[in-house]
């Protein structure tokens, strides 16, 4: 058995969410992350899209209890090749998000635009929750469009409450960014509507960098 925050048990076993970023599946998982977050069961995000999930998710064991204080188990390959979870624990992501905030200078509003079953989209969920404010996600089921980026930008501009006035944040691997700036002025004028894109996933190359800061992009 683990025992939640409150001090209740539960069976331990792991809740395992499906998202294959449609703006559904993901409502889906920022609930399930949003009880893990308050002590209750941990979750498991997997993408249904992955040749492999069956036999990842059997690897992970979301049947057996995981270790005390787990929030999050993300599925890795690791070193080896071999499926490994990653146990990431309530503090630990609160902790981080809460130090995002501080180095882009305060909470504001979020676009989800990467996968919510990797630690950056699943990030972007914790820092709108903790900022009170409902995230707004990019259906990314079939892949980026800078053109559905740009309507998502003007939706969460145009939402009522919190944060209207900004700041607004994103997060984006580089190949997004650089989708972005090729696709004409209305993609390069939403990515700079932003007042930080926080980027991960992979190096940003100093070429880029210059194209997005030539741009006004932040």
């Amino acid at each position: 058995m683990i025992t939640n925050r409150d001090g209740g048990a539960y069976a331990g076993a792991v809740q395992v969410v499906f998202t294959d970023g449609s703006p559904a599946s993901v409502a889906e998982l920022d609930e399930a992350l949003q009880r893990a977050l308050d002590g209750g069961e941990p979750l498991l995000p997997l993408d249904p899209r992955h040749p492999q999930v069956e036999s990842l998710r059997e690897a992970m064991a979301p049947d057996e209890p995981a270790e005390p204080d787990t929030a999050v188990i993300i599925p890795t390959s690791g070193s080896t090749g071999e499926a490994k979870g990653v146990l990431l624990s309530a503090s630990a992501l609160l902790a981080s998000a809460r130090a995002t905030h501080a180095r882009l200078g305060g909470p504001g509003r979020w676009l989800l635009a990467t996968p919510a079953n990797y630690v950056g989209g699943l990030q972007v969920l914790t820092r709108a929750r903790l900022a009170g404010v409902e995230p707004v996600t990019l259906d990314i089921a079939d892949g980026f469009d800078p053109d559905a980026f740009t309507a998502a930008t003007r939706q969460l501009r145009d939402a009522p409450g919190p944060y209207a006035d900004g700041p607004y944040y994103t997060a984006l691997v580089p190949t997004q960014l650089a989708r972005l700036l090729a696709a004409g002025p209305e993609a390069v004028e939403a990515a700079a509507a932003y007042d930080a894109i926080v980027l991960g996933g992979a190096r940003v190359d100093d070429e880029l960098a210059r194209r997005a800061e030539d741009a006004g992009v932040r």
